[in-house]
């Protein structure tokens, strides 16, 4: 899903056009008690402006984060990460607790043109 590119620094327009923010590739894996967390949903939101970034984990819990639907990566900077994971539509089937996706508590400093990781290693309790 992930479209490579050979440059180290990455620009995007935003979505009215106008100043473009510098992007980072990021990757890695989500575990929940040391066990791969499979389908759960992963948001980089930035402290700054610009959009989010978001992937899915696979069956291994490891994503690649997409700036847009044809572009890798997350807006340089702090981010704010959200994981969810719900067994169905109805959000009170989430099985991800709030501190790492309503509340989180979880963050992650984007270094620009590099190739990120960023690993998660949930609790349930």
């Amino acid at each position: 899903m992930a479209v490579v590119c050979g440059m180290g620094l990455l620009a995007v327009g935003g979505c009215g056009g106008g100043s473009r923010p510098t992007l980072g590739r990021v990757h890695g894996r989500v575990t929940m008690d040391d066990k791969p967390l499979a389908k759960a949903g992963i948001t980089f939101r930035p402290k700054a402006q610009g959009r989010e970034a978001y992937a899915y984990t696979d069956a291994n819990g490891e994503y690649n984060l997409n700036y847009a639907p044809d572009l890798p990566g997350a807006v340089a900077g702090e981010n704010s990460v959200r994981i969810t994971r719900q067994t169905s539509r109805d959000p009170r089937s989430e099985t991800v607790h709030a501190k790492y996706n309503k509340q989180t508590e979880l963050r992650f400093e984007v270094k620009a043109g590099e190739d990120n990781v960023a690993n998660f290693d949930l609790k349930s309790t």
